[in-house]
């Protein structure tokens, strides 16, 4: 929250985020960005607002699983954050374990990096006028598979200017909190940019960022579907954040190893047909390299 809340410079700004949290973790699942254009604020240290949210969301989360909604108010001299709990079906990308590990894999950080380049090329306004441009983010696990970009809309026409570069980081800040998912996904984003007077530039601001959900799935595939996610959850938790901790084991246990030994249980329940037609993702990293598999 952070990483988006430190980019705002206007009293009155509102940054709501939609959280699941299972068993003490948090899966991002939106956020939006409203503003009343207020004066410039004073700035907030880091430290304390990431102290005070820590504290915040580990008693949050240790008490409930479900969905639950944090509204930051930018104020003078600080933020203001509100909470309540909100009804949303299990999301099939919520990792279910919290992950000991904070930072972002290398090539996680340099596609999210790559795709907010080549964005950046996108963000045009025309004079003293404002643009909306939609982009879609494909994801399968922590990788970002594709993009494409979506309706743009010119407010006005004439000569057009490129965005700032700040652009480049206000896109990968928005998309990166969403690569800590399981499962191929979709994430939608909405972006507004403005120019005023003589500048030579435009700014451009990610104005919501969203995990698109299909529609829930029949009741008879249901119970297989959440297994399925149990299941892809429990095999990458045992190779990144115990395997691979371990010399010995990351030296002599690949994730395809791994993911094999949990399931060889299935087949002998015969549930391994069912999984091959509804978890394409898992089967298909059985057919590739191990380590390979989760990059």
């Amino acid at each position: 929250m952070w990483g988006v809340a430190s980019r705002e410079e206007r009293v009155g700004t509102r940054l709501e985020f939609t959280f699941w949290t299972e068993n003490g973790a948090l899966s991002l699942l939106s956020w939006q960005r409203t503003t009343t254009g207020g004066e410039a604020p004073s700035p907030v240290d880091e430290k304390s607002f990431t102290q005070d949210l820590r504290s915040l969301l580990g008693l949050l989360t240790e008490q409930r699983n479900g969905g639950i909604s944090f509204t930051l108010h930018r104020e003078s001299h600080r933020w203001r954050i509100d909470y309540e709990a909100v009804s949303v079906a299990v999301p099939p990308e919520a990792r279910p374990q919290p992950m000991r590990r904070t930072d972002y894999p290398a090539r996680t950080l340099s596609a999210v990096h790559t795709m907010a380049q080549q964005v950046m090329r996108l963000l045009q306004v025309p004079a003293n006028a404002s643009a909306r441009l939609t982009l879609s983010v494909m994801m399968e696990d922590e990788r970002l598979t594709y993009w494409e970009p979506g309706a743009y809309q010119a407010m006005a026409g004439g000569r057009t200017y490129p965005s700032d570069s700040q652009a480049i980081d206000t896109v990968s800040l928005a998309v990166l909190p969403f690569t800590r998912g399981l499962g191929p996904r979709t994430v939608h984003l909405e972006l507004v940019g403005t120019h005023e007077g003589s500048s030579a530039t435009a700014r451009w601001r990610v104005t919501r960022a969203e995990t698109l959900h299909v529609e829930p799935a029949a009741a008879e595939v249901t119970d297989v579907l959440q297994e399925y996610r149990r299941l892809h959850a429990e095999i990458f938790h045992r190779y990144r954040e115990e395997m691979v901790d371990a010399v010995a084991l990351a030296g002599s246990f690949t994730l395809e190893q791994v993911a094999l030994s949990i399931i060889g249980g299935l087949i002998g329940k015969g549930l391994h047909v069912v999984f091959e037609a509804v978890a394409p993702t898992l089967f298909r990293m059985l057919a590739r390299s191990g380590t390979e598999a989760v990059r």
